[in-house]
């Protein structure tokens, strides 16, 4: 992304920086989707499996629906890093 934005950063205007408009937020569409989809399969996968806690497996879906609902990535990936914490330091007791 680094070369990328150095390259339009001398070929766009300011006005255009600064307000990229459809185009660029389309470009986020795939990472959005494919982090929601994975997020709610490790939740579904571990309720349904019984490895994880509920706690985690609700921050999962959490983070799939923000993943959906919101275009930075940075909410998705702090709920996401929480939940997996939590998934990984305290695993569901075998049954």
């Amino acid at each position: 992304m680094a070369t990328v934005g150095a390259d339009f950063a001398g070929t766009v205007t300011d006005a255009q920086w600064d307000s990229p408009g459809l185009p660029a937020y389309l470009g986020l569409v795939p990472k959005t989707l494919l982090c929601a989809v994975g997020f709610a399969a490790i939740a579904v996968a571990g309720w349904h499996r019984r490895s994880i806690r509920g706690g985690a497996g609700v921050l999962l879906v959490l983070a799939a629906l923000v993943a959906v609902l919101l275009m930075p990535h940075q909410p998705t990936a702090l709920l996401g890093g929480l939940a997996l914490a939590w998934a990984a330091r305290s695993p569901a007791k075998p049954v």
